[in-house]
Formats: structure tokens, C-alpha cells, sequence
């Protein structure tokens, strides 16, 4: 699976990365997903299970960088090439929801409001896959055929998330389901990549990858029209990111 396009530092930074994210994660994934009625799941808060299972990147990504230190060069970063860019295509979709929520009322789950308590801790928790998978692990790809790389980082990225789709459903229900969740993350991973890559800029992995969860977790139409406005707002950042 690692090609050979890599060498030997590059390998190992991957290696070494990956064991530790899933070693952090995999265990709170199978809480979640198949021990889910046993007293382990009941005993942990919700939202400590969340924190355990979307802060194994994040912490592999850390200590990478300090293992890797001085052998390591990160190109995508908070800054990006354009902080001030950045922060709009983070925040100002937000803002677009509230406005969409207040004007539209009683559609979907989401009030108005959410944005509130989703900056702060929506931001952390997505945070803590997008530095390990475009914060560590993409540079580290750096090199490799293009299309080799988004595959590669996809199908661990995927694979990362191993109990997804596997406790429910016949068997080939299951097959058809997991090849389907490989195709879509490979398919989200070429879209982040390329636009993390062209802007350098981890606000923008974190939110392409926010406000696809947020269309996927809940049923709300203003959701949707904002994803459609933010569209048109994120196109004229990209196409412009670099200008002053």
C-alpha cells in the first residue's frame, strides 16, 4: 500500500503516525459501535466518547512533530498563506446560518443560534482529525503522484474510522455499504486536499469538514441553503485567496 514513491523517513512518519491515531481511537470506535450496550459505553459520557475517538489524529500529529522534529516540514498550518482569509472561511459561514435560521424558521433541528456552540467545540472536535490527516499526514505525501496520494490518504482515513457501517445490515449489505463510505471519503478527501493544498490553510480543512457533518448528522433545510450560500462564498476566497 505504501508506494514507492516514498522513502524510508517518509514511510515511517506514516507508519508511525497511523499506529498511534488508531491505537488512540479505535478502541472509543468500538465502544461506540459494538460494545454500545455493554456498561463501558454506559459509564462514559457521550461527549468523552466524541473527544476520545476525534483526538487520535491530533495527538499522533503532535507527537510526530516532536519525534520528527527538525526532519519534518510543515507547509499547511492555522496561518495558511492568508490568516485573515482563513478565519472568514471559517466564521462567516456561520454568521450565513444564523441570518438563514432567524429568516426561516421551524425547518430542521437546528436553531438558530447553534453556530454559538458550534464554533468552540465543533471547531476542536474536527480539529482534531484535520491536523493529523491535511495537517501531518498530507505533507508528509508530498511527492507522490497525485492521484496516488489522495487514494492513499483516503483509504487510511476511512480505514481509520474501522467500525463504521459493520453492526448493521446483512453481510453484503455491509460490503456494499463500506465500499460506498470508501468511495465518498476518497471523493471528500480529494476535495479537501487540493483546496487545503492550494491555500495552506487548516481553516479550511476544518470547514469543509465541519459543514459536511453538519449536512449528514441533521435533517435541516437551512442547513442545506447555507451549504449553498457558503459555496459561492468559499468559491470567491479560493479563486481570490492568493490577491490581496
Amino acid at each position: 500500500m505504501l508506494s514507492k514513491e516514498l522513502n524510508k523517513l517518509q514511510k515511517k512518519k506514516v507508519i508511525i503516525f497511523y499506529v498511534i491515531a488508531c491505537l488512540v481511537s479505535w478502541p472509543f470506535f468500538a465502544i461506540r459501535d459494538i460494545f454500545n450496550d455493554s456498561w463501558i459505553y454506559n459509564s462514559i459520557p457521550s461527549k468523552l466518547l466524541t473527544v476520545g475517538y476525534m483526538s487520535g489524529p491530533a495527538i499522533a500529529a503532535i507527537l510526530c512533530f516532536i519525534y520528527f522534529k527538525g526532519k519534518h516540514e510543515r507547509t499547511i498550518t492555522f496561518k495558511g498563506t492568508s490568516l485573515s482569509k482563513g478565519l472568514i472561511f471559517y466564521l462567516v459561514p456561520f454568521i450565513l446560518f444564523w441570518i438563514v435560521a432567524t429568516l426561516n424558521p421551524g425547518y430542521g433541528d437546528l436553531p438558530p443560534d447553534y453556530f454559538l456552540i458550534s464554533i468552540p467545540s465543533g471547531f476542536i472536535l474536527i480539529l482534531g482529525e484535520e491536523l493529523g490527516w491535511r495537517g501531518f499526514l498530507q505533507d508528509v505525501l508530498r511527492g507522490m503522484n497525485e492521484w496516488k496520494k489522495w487514494f492513499l490518504l483516503g483509504f487510511l482515513w476511512e480505514t481509520w474510522h474501522f467500525t463504521r457501517g459493520l453492526t448493521q445490515g446483512t453481510f453484503l449489505g455491509i460490503i456494499f455499504k463500506k465500499l460506498f463510505l470508501y468511495s465518498f471519503v476518497i471523493l471528500l478527501t480529494i476535495i479537501i486536499g487540493k483546496l487545503t493544498e492550494r491555500t495552506k490553510s487548516l481553516f479550511v480543512a476544518v470547514t469543509l469538514h465541519t459543514w459536511v457533518n453538519m449536512l449528514f448528522e441533521f435533517d435541516s433545510i437551512n442547513a442545506f441553503i447555507t451549504v449553498g450560500l457558503n459555496i459561492i462564498l468559499w468559491s470567491f476566497l479560493i479563486l481570490n485567496w492568493n490577491k490581496k
